[in-house]
């Protein structure tokens, strides 16, 4: 039944037939399974229809994710049919001109236009497939999409960082993804694209380690200062994942977050000005918790009337605590001495 579906003259059934075939085939045994892929994408990616082709092309991650828990892995021909071929460098990074000529149809799915964003958006679940110990035969591929200029393939990308970065590891991190990271936090044409960047610095770091993230703050803070960061969204983001730092870097991000934390109090957004404020309190007492000099920084903050309430909280309630934990100790001690006598 499913093959002769493959084979249907009417188009739109051959298209709806890929999109069953990554949850059939997890159904069939290791060699069927093989088979029947084989036979159905070999067939549907040159399929006369443009939108047949594009399907095979849609359906290639999830179907190679369906070999997962395979002890083999994918087979080679599909990770050809999704990588595409060494000549097809020029696709993938974007570089290739357009041409009126109409190529023959399983040219014309190599060569379609939609096939970097669709590898974009699969990378990670390839990448899981694969895992760290084959990344060596994505590396080529995934350093091609990331000198794509369009920003959807961007996004892509940079949305999917964090989670490859969990899989690669850390030195493949710091060797392939670093890179591409500051290129997507520099993206001066596309907001979205920095936002998906900063989203994945906690997974990055977590990853390459501390001096990576220290390094990415600084790159940050400098970015936020040029005024790189033209949308209010996108600061906002960055306070809320700097806060997350502290824990994750120790003090040496302090003075950075400080920094951070003086450009956002006189953001020109009260949306921004506002999370700042906010965050006035937690940052004092992360400095005092670590026994740190927060004198520079309670200056430069208490030149904002708006700063007052939240400093002056902290210290009544820490004041507070230290006169209750006295308090605690003195009725303690008291009552020794009560018990004893």
């Amino acid at each position: 039944m499913f093959e002769r579906l493959v084979n249907d003259p009417h188009s739109d059934v051959r298209q709806n037939v890929l999109f069953s075939l990554p949850p059939l085939i997890q159904r069939l045994s290791p060699e069927h399974r093989r088979k029947v892929t084989h036979e159905t994408l070999t067939t549907l990616c040159e399929d006369p229809e443009i939108d047949v082709r594009q399907s095979a092309l849609d359906t290639l991650s999830e179907t190679i994710y369906a070999f997962a828990n395979d002890p083999q892995g994918p087979p080679e021909f599909l990770l050809r049919m999704y990588l595409g071929r060494k000549e097809d460098k020029i696709v993938r990074n974007g570089t290739r001109l357009i041409t009126f000529e109409i190529p023959p149809p399983l040219e014309a799915f190599y060569l379609d236009t939609k096939r970097p964003l669709t590898l974009a958006f699969g990378f990670p679940a390839v990448t899981l497939t694969l895992g760290q110990e084959r990344w060596s035969e994505l590396r080529e591929a995934y350093l091609d999409l990331a000198a794509n200029r369009m920003n959807d393939v961007n996004r892509a990308l940079a949305a999917g960082m964090g989670d490859i970065a969990k899989i690669i590891g850390p030195e493949n991190t710091r060797q392939d993804l670093i890179e591409v990271w500051w290129k997507f936090i520099n993206f001066p044409k596309d907001s979205e694209t920095r936002i998906h960047a900063i989203e994945n610095m906690e997974a990055l770091i977590t990853t390459a380690g501390k001096e990576t993230g220290l390094s990415f703050w600084e790159g940050v803070s400098k970015n936020w200062e040029a005024k790189i960061f033209k949308v209010w969204r996108e600061r906002k983001i960055i306070l809320e994942e700097m806060m997350k730092m502290p824990d994750l870097l120790g003090h040496e991000i302090l003075p950075i977050v400080g920094a951070i934390q003086a450009l956002a109090l006189v953001d020109l957004e009260q949306g921004v000005r506002d999370i700042a404020i906010s965050f006035v309190r937690a940052f004092v007492y992360r400095m005092s918790k670590l026994s740190l000099d927060i004198s520079v920084y309670l200056d430069s903050f208490l030149e904002f009337k708006a700063c007052y309430r939240p400093i002056q909280t902290f210290w009544m309630v820490s004041t507070l605590q230290s006169l209750s934990c006295s308090r605690l100790h003195s009725v303690g001690a008291q009552r020794t001495m009560f018990q004893s006598s």
